[in-house]
């Protein structure tokens, strides 16, 4: 059988393509920009890398405003870094807490050998 072709999306700050679930979509829909964590909201997609470097780059180059053809305030880029890094600590620990409990699993395999 034939593999599946991962879809690579290009991110708006770093300019890096990576597989579409490396990356965070903010769609933007009648004016309005939302973080878009299912990958299925209305309108316009933008990715970014979920380092606020690369929003931070996005901002500057006014890459996101030109993807929508709307101007975003700098407001509502303040709000959406916010989300951002909330959604970049929340995604980090949930992996920390995973490799914790695949360390502690591991290591009761091991007894159970000994």
């Amino acid at each position: 059988m034939k593999s599946k072709k991962t879809p690579m999306r290009r991110c708006a700050g770093c300019m890096e393509q990576k597989p579409k679930t490396e990356l965070i979509r903010l769609a933007g829909y009648e004016g309005q920009v939302s973080v878009d964590l299912t990958g299925r909201a209305n309108g316009r997609g933008v990715y970014l890398c979920p380092a606020m470097e690369c929003l931070a780059k996005a901002a500057k180059k006014k890459a996101i405003s030109r993807r929508f053809d709307f101007d975003v305030t700098k407001e509502r880029m303040d709000e959406l870094m916010e989300e951002l890094l909330g959604i970049t600590n929340e995604n980090f620990s949930n992996n920390i807490a995973k490799e914790i409990d695949e360390a502690q699993a591991s290591e009761g395999e091991v007894s159970k050998c000994l």
